[in-house]
């Protein structure tokens, strides 16, 4: 049987194994959240790596299929946040003995980004990963990897839930195999606005049960998906509008089938956002705006919740984004352009995800948008100011390997390490042990600095100054807008 096809069989077999049914009843649906998910796998996939006997382990972007649409490895942010999360996850479960120890690599994908050629769809790209040295996440080490986990996963048609498949693959050239069975999540708020879905939430707040306010933000999201309800960006009734000019210009969004686009600039164009309340905003919001991913505050490629925020004070004058804010008064232009298509059997690496993204978070204890919907209203009391909600935590998994090396004023938490593989983040400096590294992590995870920045007036010099923040974790609003080569050559970055 030729390769190609043999290729095609295998690729395609995995799929119907990985698509998930639809549940014949509402108790057999997942009811943890994927960070959570990832969690409690976490020791049996390190387990299977110890028992394969690999010493040096990379984690490789994901790719993510929605429904009918195409497999794809750029969907949205979740593509690289789900190795993000992984690779932590391995992390925070390792242990300290160094004759059980598994070295992790740290951001693998940035390597293979940069390899011509590479590529874990096929038997010679997969080659092509070995031939290079990759840092690991502790100490000063650059290794060669004997293995690499990667996955697909694929969201319901109706967005209400996630299968995830972990995939391995070693020197030995063989095709990917399964590390552990296929396991089910339940979306939340964030992970749709991580897939590049768009909502408006109407009246979710008006419960205090996670599950309940889960299940109205995917409600909205495939209602705008089937183009049931308006595009966020496109309802009169939005609280907040964002505006996009290339030189100067006001570019108009197009909508098509529940999704938002806008044609990528031409080289040399000046490329300025405007980010502006309108009168149907209640109460302080924060908002993050993403450019390829990347957060138009400070660069940060991490969950929305954990970004910093624009701030929009009632009343406040709109806000003028000239680039990437660097600074307290420096800023990097903006790159706008349309992920590149990648060739059958290809992978693309980088982190760039072909779209703009505004997240409108209120303030705890703030003001919601009415609901609008009709029927009766659930009675359930708001919850109290004093008491946020956090986020995407119904349940907390037991942490599985506590470690007795760990600094003695570190609480042996989970929901600390949950936190910790949620951000997904690094150190800034490289740890010089996994025993640091894993004290890093959780140290992260307890001061990180969400703090909202607020532009004074509109923003010409692009100075800013920071403000309090308390942002409530589902948001308010979440929209993409797909950028496209209006000569045809980027329509795959609107899948």
């Amino acid at each position: 049987m030729p390769q190609s096809i043999l290729r095609t069989l295998v690729i395609g077999c995995l799929m119907l194994a990985l698509a998930p049914a639809i549940p014949a009843h509402a108790a057999d649906a997942p009811t943890a959240s994927l960070d959570q998910v990832l969690q409690e796998q976490a020791p049996a996939i390190l387990n299977q790596l110890r028992e394969k006997g690999y010493k040096n382990v990379g984690v490789l972007k994901f790719r993510i299929k929605k429904g009918s649409d195409p497999i794809s490895d750029k969907v949205g942010t979740l593509n690289m946040y789900l190795a993000n999360r992984l690779e932590v996850a391995l992390i925070l479960v390792n242990s300290n003995d160094l004759a059980k120890q598994v070295g992790i690599v740290k951001n693998a994908s940035s390597v293979a980004a940069k390899i011509a050629g590479a590529s874990h769809v096929t038997a010679e790209g997969r080659a092509k990963l070995f031939q290079s040295e990759y840092p690991l996440a502790w100490g000063n080490s650059l290794v060669k990897p004997d293995a690499f986990l990667t996955g697909i996963a694929q969201v319901s048609a109706d967005l209400k839930q996630v299968t995830v498949g972990i995939l391995a693959f070693d020197t030995s050239g063989g095709a990917l195999t399964k590390v552990v069975p296929p396991f089910d999540a339940v979306m939340t708020p964030s992970t749709l606005s991580e897939v590049g879905e768009s909502f408006t939430v109407r009246g979710a707040f008006d419960s205090a049960k996670p599950e309940v306010v889960n299940a109205k933000v995917t409600e909205a999201a495939a209602k705008v998906k089937t183009a049931d309800a308006t595009h966020p960006l496109a309802d009169p009734a939005t609280p907040v509008m964002l505006e996009i000019r290339y030189d100067g210009k006001p570019i108009p969004l197009e909508f098509r089938n529940g999704k938002a686009f806008v044609a990528e600039p031409l080289e040399g164009q000046k490329v300025v956002l405007i980010l502006k309340r309108t009168e149907h905003a209640k109460g302080r919001l924060g908002v993050v705006v993403k450019v390829n991913g990347e957060n138009t505050l400070g660069r940060q490629r991490q969950r929305d919740i954990d970004c910093r925020k624009w701030i929009l004070d009632p009343g406040a004058r709109p806000i003028e984004l000239v680039g990437y804010q660097l600074e307290q008064d420096t800023a990097e232009e903006f790159r706008v352009l349309s992920a590149a298509e990648s060739i059958a059997n290809e992978m693309n690496y980088g982190a760039d995800v072909g779209m703009i993204s505004v997240t409108v978070f209120r303030e705890v204890g703030g003001e919601a948008l009415p609901d609008t919907t009709p029927g009766p209203q659930p009675d359930t009391p708001k919850p109290q100011p004093d008491t946020p909600k956090q986020p995407d935590t119904p349940k907390i998994a037991k942490k599985p390997e506590p470690s007795s090396n760990a600094p003695a004023d570190l609480p042996d938490d989970s929901a600390e390490d949950l936190l910790a593989l949620s951000r997904g983040i690094h150190p800034t400096t490289t740890p010089k042990n996994l025993a640091a590294l894993k004290h890093q992590l959780r140290e992260g995870s307890r001061n990180a600095d969400t703090r909202g920045l607020i532009g004074q007036g509109q923003i010409i010099a692009s100075s800013v100054r920071k403000v309090q923040f308390n942002a409530d974790p589902t948001p308010l609003l979440s929209a993409a807008i797909n950028y496209y080569n209006p000569k045809g050559q980027g329509k795959a970055a609107s899948q």
